[in-house]
């Protein structure tokens, strides 16, 4: 399928998502799929180097997800991912033994993303990210709020990036999901389920 067909396929809803790589999704969906979302635009070092690192943790090859709506910026048009499809390539992402693969999808918040593979999942994300999905204020309602947590509680696991100079504990104490007692933290990852919101 050419990338200009999946881009509308998946902008119609007729594709929930599609992989390049030579990795294929797990069907089963015994061990969680680890996916980094990001606009990638353009993919930077610091973004393979976090998949490196969240490769170390899990055990699992990073997913790059791009999705072509988000949730702050809208739709991406077919040209912008045809680049950014390109640009992953070039940086030698394929080649990269921490990364499964680049994923399209057009699920453009967690929750979303959840619902395509309906099974445990490890995001890869930065501080900044994690902040808003804990954050009502980007919700539309409370109950919206309410229920992203919910949906997420059991079956995601965030394998979050910290900024440097950043106090671990402060972070953990600022995200009222996480419960410092339960959080692990390796190679500057903290590693926490969000069980335990209400």
């Amino acid at each position: 399928m050419q990338l200009k067909d999946v881009y509308f396929s998946l902008l119609n809803n007729k594709l929930k998502y599609i992989t390049y790589g030579d990795d294929s999704i797990d069907k089963d969906g015994k061990e969680p799929l680890v996916i980094f979302s990001g606009s990638f635009n353009p993919a930077r070092h610091k973004h393979l180097k976090l998949a490196k690192l969240a490769h170390a943790v899990s055990g699992e090859k990073v997913w790059l997800e791009i999705s072509i709506t988000n949730s702050v910026k809208g739709i991406i048009t077919y040209d912008d991912l045809r680049d950014r499809m390109a640009l992953l390539v070039a940086d030698g992402v394929r080649e990269n033994p921490a990364i499964a693969g680049i994923l399209l999808t057009n699920a453009p918040n967690f929750v979303d993303k959840f619902h395509v593979f309906n099974r445990p999942i490890d995001f890869v994300c930065g501080q900044d990210t994690l902040n808003k999905v804990m954050d009502v204020e980007y919700h539309e309602t409370f109950n919206e709020f309410e229920q992203s947590i919910l949906t997420l509680a059991n079956q995601v696991t965030f394998l979050v990036a910290q900024r440097i100079g950043c106090n671990r504990k402060k972070v953990c104490r600022d995200l009222t999901t996480l419960d410092l007692d339960k959080c692990t933290i390796k190679d500057g990852i903290i590693q926490s389920r969000t069980n335990g919101y209400m």
